[in-house]
């Protein structure tokens, strides 16, 4: 109730402030200063289009989805094809999320069942793949897979190690249960 009080009063405040003031209609000073405004604001000078690789061009990255359409090309200053399109591009870099996320996916498949053999495999791939290993889970996999594969006071040493100094690693709380809790276990 009091909202709804509160609300009556706040609009009859705006109505009677907004009454009195007059339009700007007729002042040419006015005028012209709005629509400098609107114009600069809304208006932007046109980016260069790039031209659309030949069809050819193995570099190009407008290929094709399975149903024969291309996708929308990655870029804000990229030229868009004449037809449908699907609206997300799928380039070089999509393709290598993908491929790296499927490994990830697997690597996790083979920790949560326990087949230390499989995860060092998948490990050795992913490795081969992705050196570069920005996500710096490398080393926490090994970890796990020399839990799984060579439980022991070696691995659970290395493990400890891995728990204690990797603070921000996704694995850590993997390394916990696979290697410390699973060894306090035995």
């Amino acid at each position: 109730m009091l909202a709804a009080a509160l609300a009556v009063v706040l609009g009859l405040a705006a109505w009677l402030a907004l009454r009195g003031r007059q339009p700007l209609d007729g002042d040419p000073a006015v005028d012209a200063s709005i629509a400098a405004t609107v114009e600069r604001t809304t208006t932007r000078p046109a980016a260069p289009l790039r031209p659309r690789a030949p069809a050819n061009d193995p570099s190009a990255e407008n290929d094709l989805a399975a149903d024969g359409l291309p996708y929308m090309p990655a870029g804000v200053n990229a030229a868009r094809p004449d037809g449908a399109v699907h609206p997300h591009p799928i380039t070089t870099r999509h393709r290598r999320i993908a491929r790296e996320n499927a490994l990830l996916g697997s690597l996790s498949d083979a920790m949560d069942g326990k087949d230390g053999a499989r995860l060092r495999a998948l490990l050795d791939t992913y490795r081969a793949e992705f050196p570069e290993d920005d996500h710096r889970l490398q080393r926490g996999y090994q970890v796990i897979g020399d839990c799984l594969e060579h439980p022991g006071p070696e691995s659970s040493a290395a493990a400890q190690y891995h728990f204690d100094h990797e603070l921000a690693s996704t694995l850590r709380r993997f390394v916990k249960r696979h290697c410390l809790e699973s060894s306090a276990s035995k």
